[in-house]
């Protein structure tokens, strides 16, 4: 029996002085908020109050703002002319899936980079130009459209589509 209690006591003296140590080691323990000690952090944290569940509300309006169509985009056909500044605005229009005009902007002309919201076409011909169209909630839309230039060079063929999609 002597041995049985020895035993015991020497079990509980351990976890006492384990226990002993961890408090003093992680009394010092502070949060971003000033809380201090571990037992004190651990009841902030584990705590739903004052905590928001926005998380998934967001998550459905990230699903419905993904499914969205991208905006449509089309050449309204105007007479472009060698030499004068050709608004990417008045050449091509766009509309979101809920049939609001979006602004568009011209990124290439014949595959060179361009950043302007007017371009002067130096010579008359086809001109191949991809146009990007973006909706208020970020979804957007690319389409590479041949459009004639009037004024010397070829001026032949139609304006149109070359390939559509995103």
């Amino acid at each position: 029996m002597k041995i049985i209690i020895r035993e015991y006591a020497r079990a509980i003296l351990a976890s006492l002085a384990v226990i002993s140590v961890l408090i003093f080691c992680l009394h010092g323990l502070a949060g971003t908020d000033g809380e201090k000690g571990m037992f004190s952090l651990l009841l902030t944290r584990a705590s739903n109050a004052g905590r928001t569940f926005r998380l998934y509300e967001d998550r459905e309006i990230y699903h419905s703002v993904i499914q969205r169509d991208p905006p449509t985009i089309v050449y309204s056909g105007a007479e472009v002319c060698a030499g004068k500044a050709a608004a990417w605005e008045n050449l091509f229009l766009a509309w979101d899936a809920d049939g609001r005009q979006t602004a568009v902007r011209a990124v290439s002309v014949d595959e060179e980079q361009i950043d302007s919201p007017s371009y002067v076409f130096l010579r008359g011909g086809i001109y191949e130009i991809l146009i990007c169209a973006k909706d208020i909630y970020g979804v957007s839309a690319w389409r590479k459209f041949r459009i004639p230039v009037q004024g010397g060079g070829n001026t032949q063929g139609s304006a149109g589509d070359k390939e559509g999609g995103l």
